[in-house]
């Protein structure tokens, strides 16, 4: 896919503009430009962007109230991918997604043989991320997941407190703790803002290559209710993820602090879920965790999906590890082996968002992970939902019970089924 644009802000919140090799874009307030944005702090043909071989450039055009690039005014600068440039009221991010890394040589992570462009053209050799391996160790590859795929993983204490380093980012403060290890709100020098930072505090590290591969891949899914990912990388004994930070909270104080939506303004944030899950689809990827907690909502209601990625790996140290806030949102097939799921699991956990939201309560309630467990994986949950159910209106009941059926062939084939159905029972409650 190569470099691209994402707006942050404004009207234009969330679009996404692809750059092409040796295509000039034009920014500004006049309607002539490539990208025309009508605000009058920006001169009537402000900056432009050129991407001139591997080089981002970035120009001002002698405009009068500048461009900036990370909080710093510039006349011209090659960008780089996580760099934010504002020009009047604007903010954009530079990004870069590789459908194909492109080949490049250097030496292998694993054994430190040459690695040259020509091997990694033919597929001889692989890379993963920023990693690479030569002909020899990426032999070793399906025998490594096949292990890492059943070996229980070790857990790894992370101990890291504010002022601490990961890689180029320092902590600012704890958020939480998830499946995987920690959040954290970090930032990195060269960036003027802050970042959402999983450091992974379970696995081998098999496991930990499974995981990073995992996040580069799920890298792909661009769309304005999906945290954009910003960096994965090693790090000491263990792996990280950052995102981009979004102010506002997890589903989870939302639903709980208003005890149950309207059906429109449950509707409207479901309908976003459901959004961001069908442009994963549509890269062949799912979720496999989807729950309130991995949903952030801001005070404009806008909907930010995260950890993409992370489902396709094996729960970590059982079933244990899971949270009494995410376990009721959890497709028996996904609790039953703990192995990865397809997109249907996902259907599942949007449709007990769904009843969470209409009711202010998880569609499964015990005192601990065993009794949730049960319940979800019993023969007759359906029933066990019922009382839950009735509390739902009646022009989405039938939804919410298709998605949470137990048999995945029973449920909603993909995300956009979901919302065609709906869209329909919103419009007839009107």
């Amino acid at each position: 896919m190569g470099y691209f644009l994402q707006f942050l802000d404004g009207d234009r919140e969330g679009e996404v503009v692809p750059l092409e090799e040796n295509r000039i874009i034009t920014f500004g307030r006049d309607p002539d430009n490539t990208i025309h944005l009508p605000d009058r702090k920006l001169s009537r043909i402000h900056c432009q962007i050129h991407l001139k071989g591997s080089d981002c450039i970035l120009t001002d055009l002698n405009s009068t109230n500048g461009t900036f690039v990370n909080g710093k005014r510039t006349e011209r600068q090659i960008v780089k991918p996580g760099d934010v440039v504002q020009i009047g009221l604007t903010r954009f991010l530079v990004g870069f997604r590789e459908d194909e890394p492109a080949a490049t040589s250097g030496h292998c992570v694993e054994c430190g043989g040459a690695v040259s462009a020509d091997m990694l053209r033919s597929g001889e050799a692989r890379r993963v991320g920023k990693r690479l391996y030569c002909p020899r160790c990426r032999a070793t590859f399906p025998t490594r997941e096949a292990t890492s795929a059943t070996a229980q993983p070790r857990e790894i204490v992370v101990d890291l407190k504010p002022n601490d380093a990961v890689g180029e980012m320092r902590i600012l403060e704890k958020l939480g703790d998830g499946f995987f290890g920690p959040y954290f709100k970090a930032e990195r020098p060269d960036l003027a803002r802050p970042l959402f930072l999983l450091v992974l505090n379970v696995g081998t590290r098999d496991w930990q290559q499974r995981f990073l591969q995992a996040v580069f891949q799920a890298g792909r899914v661009i769309h304005p209710n999906v945290l954009l990912t910003c960096d994965a990388a090693p790090w000491r004994d263990t792996a990280y993820v950052s995102w981009e930070y979004t102010s506002g909270r997890v589903l989870t104080a939302l639903g709980r602090e208003r005890e149950g939506l309207s059906l429109a303004a449950a509707g409207a944030l479901v309908a976003q879920i459901a959004e961001a899950l069908e442009a994963a689809a549509e890269q062949q990827i799912s979720h496999g965790l989807l729950c309130p907690p991995h949903v952030l909502v801001n005070k404009q209601e806008r909907v930010k999906v995260f950890g993409f990625g992370l489902g396709s790996l094996p729960l970590p140290v059982g079933i244990q590890r899971l949270s009494l806030a995410a376990l009721p949102y959890l497709p028996p097939e996904r609790l039953a082996d703990g192995g990865a799921v397809d997109g249907r699991a996902d259907v599942y956990s949007l449709g007990a968002i769904f009843l969470f939201l209409l009711t202010g309560r998880p569609p499964f309630e015990g005192g601990t992970s065993e009794e949730i467990t049960a319940q979800i994986c019993a023969a007759d949950a359906r029933e066990l939902l019922t009382e839950r159910l009735s509390l739902v209106p009646d022009s989405v009941r039938c939804i919410i019970e298709r998605c949470m059926a137990s048999s995945p062939t029973a449920r909603f084939a993909r995300p956009k089924d979901f919302l065609e159905e709906l869209n329909l029972a919103l419009r007839g409650a009107t």
